[in-house]
């Protein structure tokens, strides 16, 4: 093993912190729309859930 090999470059090491800087923030923003998504699926569930107790129920019922 030559004595080139052994070094630790200071790029790579920074070349590496901004790769996984990067990859960071694109999970971030996923997960953000990921959010917004979930609560969106939460509303509707409901919405139908209510919808459905109404029609078993015979009754209506005020949403807003």
């Amino acid at each position: 093993m030559t004595k080139e090999s052994k070094l630790i470059l200071i790029t790579d090491i920074l070349e590496h912190k901004k790769r996984k800087e990067d990859e960071l923030e694109f999970y971030n923003t996923e997960l953000k729309s990921l959010l917004v998504k979930m609560e969106t699926l939460r509303r509707e569930v409901t919405l139908t859930k209510d919808i459905i107790n109404m029609i078993e129920k015979e009754e209506v019922k005020n949403i807003t």
